[in-house]
């Protein structure tokens, strides 16, 4: 199931282009691409590497084990956009923000890594942001920006931030087990919002490919449908004709589906980015307190009223929550 994805994100030509990397710092790292190689908009493809080491978690100082993924960027390398929309609520703070301009995004992608490996967490998460802010979307930038948030100990925040490069990004293996790494740090021992294993099988073009590669991929199989169409009004004898224009039918159609699904029933996240809050029955700071998550908890948006946000546990647990306390993923 892998290599079909990947096969049909190579024939689409939506996967990043692949860059020279240098040696891996310690931790859960830079990422600058799959395979542990980062990006770089020349594109060239360099070594991988791999391993889990023993660090400093960042939050207590107590020693844990971490995936050692992704790698530090040099020069002014950075990843291309890639497709999606994806909310830069990330590192705002309120101030007026003059975005950066697009001439200048390697600069700052260049010094956000080497802060990083330095071990400036909070300057990289800084720098990431303010990217962020500025209109790059790329899963790879996200997944940066996630990795200098747990070192800051910003872990709401964190698993926020891999749930974006995810949308962006979904068969990137470090993604996923960063992801896996930030939800066992939280407190809550809460079953996070993710569709069965067994539609994950059946659908799996619908949880496997990005927005932009189902959109690219609806759009190909529709013209097939259609070009083939015009070849049987000359050729109604061929019967493997009418065999190929039924398959590119079934795969335009399947395509599409997902397409309506994403944009009529969009998953809506919410992640808790403070150490604790408390979950009420109504929109009122006077309502009755209904239970408590902690930093971390995922949760599944179902509504927003006036700076409340109405979430859901996969459990059933249904409550009102101050929308300033929540990190929302859409």
């Amino acid at each position: 199931m892998k290599r079909l994805l990947f096969l049909i994100s190579v024939l689409l030509c939506t996967e990043p282009v692949l860059g020279a990397g240098q040696g891996s710092p310690a931790a859960v790292h830079t990422h600058a691409g799959p395979g542990h190689v980062k990006l770089n908009i020349l594109g060239r493809r360099n070594s991988r590497q791999a391993g889990v080491e023993q660090q400093t978690s960042g939050r207590g100082g107590e020693e844990t084990e971490q995936p050692a993924r992704g790698q530090g960027s040099s020069g002014h390398s950075m990843p291309p956009e890639v497709g999606g929309s994806v909310p830069s609520r990330a590192g705002g703070n309120g101030k007026t923000f003059k975005p950066v301009a697009r001439d200048e995004w390697p600069s700052y992608w260049h010094k956000a890594n080497e802060a990083y490996k330095a071990g400036h967490y909070q300057k990289a998460t800084k720098l990431y942001s303010i990217l962020v802010r500025s209109g790059l979307v790329n899963g790879h930038l996200y997944y940066n920006l996630g990795n200098s948030l747990i070192r800051s100990g910003r872990l709401g925040k964190a698993v926020a931030a891999y749930l974006r490069s995810r949308k962006l990004i979904p068969r990137d293996q470090d993604v996923k087990a960063n992801l896996k790494f930030a939800r066992k740090s939280a407190k809550d021992a809460i079953d996070p919002i993710e569709p069965s294993a067994f539609l994950k099988t059946v659908f799996f073009w619908h949880y496997g490919l990005n927005f932009r590669e189902v959109m690219i991929a609806a759009g190909i199989f529709s013209l097939l449908f259609w070009i083939l169409m015009i070849l049987r009004l000359f050729r109604r004898e061929s019967e493997a004709l009418k065999w190929v224009m039924g398959v590119s039918l079934a795969l335009a159609l399947a395509f599409a589906g997902s397409l309506v699904v994403r944009i009529i029933s969009p998953t809506r996240l919410a992640v808790v980015s403070v150490p604790v809050v408390q979950v009420k029955s109504a929109t009122s700071p006077k309502a009755t307190v209904l239970f408590e998550l902690h930093e971390g908890a995922e949760a599944r948006m179902e509504g927003e009223e006036h700076g409340w946000v109405k979430i859901s546990l996969a459990d059933g647990k249904r409550g009102w929550v101050r929308e300033k306390y929540m990190e929302l993923v859409q």
